[in-house]
């Protein structure tokens, strides 16, 4: 029965540590959801030559079609600055992004659609450029911890198992 109980915590135990873990793992899969978002808004914009909010509306990514909805005659840059805190807050659709995905995003809606196609073609560039090694890093520091926090959470399960015993 003891035994039993020691295998039950050390599995509860990893199991929290993983769970921690998927924190990290989710922010690396809205990084790319939001590069996808990206491509795809310029390839509506600068290809399609799709007014912005139209380009907005018809992404598939739920944020940018909340941003288009919002955007009003002060611009995307107010637009954002609106929707921003209820999608990056508790709970929002990205709310495992951090400062410097943000601050990535602030300078991508302050300079969208207010300068010529070569402008917005080198803006879409850098965010993505700018996103691709944040979501890099993302990636790697979630295996990083997902290892740590699985070993972490097995260990605590061993201490636990042996204070019962």
């Amino acid at each position: 029965m003891r035994i039993a109980l020691l295998v039950v915590a050390v599995a509860l135990c990893w199991g929290v540590g993983r769970a921690l873990a998927g924190g990290l793992e989710r922010r690396e899969r809205v990084i790319l959801a939001l590069m996808d978002a990206i491509q795809l808004l310029r390839i509506h914009m600068l290809d399609g030559l799709s007014p912005l909010r139209a380009a907005l509306e018809q992404s598939r990514f739920a944020p940018f079609q909340k941003i288009g909805k919002e955007m009003g005659p002060e611009g995307i840059a107010r637009a954002w600055e609106c929707a921003r805190e209820g999608m990056i807050g508790r709970g929002g659709a990205m709310d495992s992004l951090q400062t410097e995905e943000i601050s990535v995003l602030d300078r991508f809606f302050e300079g969208l659609g207010i300068s010529g196609k070569r402008e917005q073609e080198a803006l879409f560039s850098q965010t993505l450029r700018d996103l691709g090694r944040l979501g890099e890093e993302a990636g790697k520091n979630s295996r990083d911890k997902a290892k740590l926090y699985g070993t972490l959470g097995i260990l605590a399960g061993l201490a636990l198992g042996i204070g019962f015993l």
